[in-house]
């Protein structure tokens, strides 16, 4: 029969909950409320039953108390972006290298989702309307996507392979996110987002634009 499990947690019972997942009700509760207050309609749209992926799927895996995966290390030639960075400490880092992409991450959610939302998170869900993607595709962004038995690096950009699909399997995580030391380049990098209501609204498009003018080369043009 079905096992019960309340907020991850499996409870010794005779009986246990049906749902298309793991039929959790603290945690499905739990993301129906996250889901709402981003505007982003309930957990029925964002993971339906009709998606074999989410099968009897144990949604917990509590990797908050990770600290490696928290900071930004800034070194000569790059940037490495740890998966648990949260938008609050990304726009600490976009202040000082980016500076004209402020208003851009002021308008991710409120200042609750900034503290507690993460990069890797906005990533990992694949979704279309995500806000970080584009900004790190168009600066040629890569990430690290481990396991228990190895690590691999791929483009950003080829994370997303189609709707619902993204590159990575059941027993992997990101582990983070590189871009090249701005500071060594002579670029113009913007960025772009438009929505419904100016704040706290979630995305109709956005578009970021990296503009590279290399001495005696080609010059490099992205956007996303």
């Amino acid at each position: 029969g079905r096992k019960l499990y309340l907020g991850g947690l499996n409870i010794k019972s005779k009986v246990g909950t049906l749902g298309h997942s793991d039929g959790d009700p603290v945690l499905h509760s739990i993301t129906d409320a996250i889901l709402g207050a981003c505007n982003m309609g309930d957990i029925g749209k964002m993971f339906p039953d009709k998606n074999k992926q989410f099968k009897n799927i144990r949604p917990i895996v509590f990797i908050n108390q990770i600290n490696a995966l928290k900071s930004i290390k800034i070194t000569k030639y790059k940037v490495s972006i740890g998966s648990l960075v949260t938008y609050s400490d990304f726009q600490d880092f976009i202040i000082s290298y980016f500076p004209n992409l402020i208003e851009y991450i002021n308008r991710i959610g409120g200042d609750q989702i900034r503290n507690m939302g993460t990069i890797g998170g906005n990533i990992a869900n694949g979704s279309p309307i995500g806000d970080i993607a584009p900004l790190l595709i168009a600066l040629g962004g890569k990430m690290q996507i481990s396991s228990k038995e190895k690590s691999k690096k791929i483009y950003v950009e080829d994370f997303f392979i189609e709707y619902g699909h993204q590159a990575i399997s059941g027993n992997e995580y990101i582990h983070g996110f590189e871009i090249s030391n701005p500071k060594n380049k002579k670029f113009e990098f913007k960025a772009y987002k438009v929505s419904k209501r100016r704040y706290e609204d979630i995305s109709t498009i956005t578009g970021a634009f990296y503009y590279e003018n290399i001495l005696n080369k080609e010059k490099e043009f992205n956007c996303e």
